[in-house]
């Protein structure tokens, strides 16, 4: 009977000792860590009007200011995407594709600066941190970057197209890429500062991208020379208007032709008796009877028929201006 008890006592010895060794085993802090947490990291305050507000842990304060950072990224990328009516904005040759890129490249780009940290804890080998960013500081900061693309953008309009018309067209590429990029400061600039009025400025931006197109639209070319060589010129220049009449242009594109005969050895049997020429052309852009641009170009053109036929041949031209680009061409 005694032994009895004694097993009895012994089993409850070692039941005891293990729940024992399974209570202690645990980890630290999983029985304390969370009532040790600040209540700032557990409920982390909302953004005021006038501030992001993040939180964050890692194994160094940078590590968990960086996570709180983040944190604030995110919230001001879906207040972006909530606020933008990117197809309002989406008219006149501007993509809604090209605005979102944009957006996201704006949001992947902005730099949190004067970051405040309200409260750091270290707790159980970690770093928990509490930081808050200034909006307005933030909206300074890139008003001023989209006033600076406005800026490019009526400089293109008024100085360009006064200067020369070839120029602004040149010019249509970046004026569409700043475009784009101020259009994607807007919503941003919206969340930062509540007065700012948005949909005066979409209007606004609109009308300088209305603009560009009327004034593009009001170019009227005259092409005068060769038929075969303006018809190049034509195909590559798009997006303008041509007339038949010189009067009627406002600007003309003057092509003189040179031709000079080769005589040339050739040992390719495809090539006996062929003519081969060399000509010269002489691109004059002439805008208000003054001439603003020349340049000079040569291709060598051969023909098994005759010499007129070579001196005809614009296949060679055409790759050139296709390669070369001709506004380049025309601007040098």
């Amino acid at each position: 009977m005694q032994s009895k008890i004694l097993i009895f006592l012994l089993g409850l010895m070692i039941s005891g000792c293990v729940s024992e060794k399974n209570f202690f085993s645990q980890p630290k802090n999983q029985v304390s860590h969370s009532s040790n947490l600040p209540s700032w990291y557990l409920n982390p305050p909302s953004s005021t009007q006038n501030s992001f507000i993040g939180v964050g842990k890692g194994n160094t304060q940078n590590e968990a200011k960086s996570v709180a950072l983040e944190q604030i990224a995110g919230e001001i990328s879906v207040n972006i995407s909530s606020t933008l009516n990117i197809e309002k904005i989406a008219k006149n040759g501007v993509g809604s594709k090209t605005i979102q890129q944009n957006i996201q490249s704006t949001i992947k780009n902005i730099q949190l600066s004067n970051v405040k940290i309200v409260q750091s804890k270290f707790i159980d080998n970690q770093f928990y941190v509490y930081v808050k960013v200034s909006k307005m500081e933030l909206f300074y900061k890139h008003k001023a970057e989209f006033d600076r693309k406005v800026n490019k953008l009526r400089n293109i309009l008024n100085n360009f197209f006064q200067q020369n018309p070839i120029l602004y067209l040149k010019a249509e590429n970046e004026f569409k890429e700043t475009l784009n990029q101020a259009y994607a400061k807007l919503g941003l600039l919206r969340i930062l500062n509540h007065n700012f009025d948005l949909d005066k400025t979409i209007d606004f931006l609109n009308n300088l991208n209305l603009q560009y197109f009327n004034q593009k639209q009001s170019i009227k070319i005259f092409v005068d020379g060769e038929t075969g060589y303006g018809n190049v010129i034509k195909k590559h220049l798009t997006g303008v208007t041509f007339v038949d009449n010189r009067t009627e242009a406002n600007l003309i594109i003057q092509l003189e032709l040179q031709h000079k005969k080769l005589d040339l050895t050739v040992s390719d049997p495809r090539l006996q008796g062929a003519f081969f020429v060399k000509t010269y052309i002489t691109l004059k852009t002439i805008f208000h009877n003054k001439i603003i641009a020349q340049n000079q170009i040569s291709v060598m053109n051969i023909s098994k028929n005759s010499l007129e036929e070579a001196k005809h041949k614009t296949a060679k031209f055409n790759r050139k201006v296709q390669r070369e680009g001709i506004l380049n061409i025309l601007l040098k």
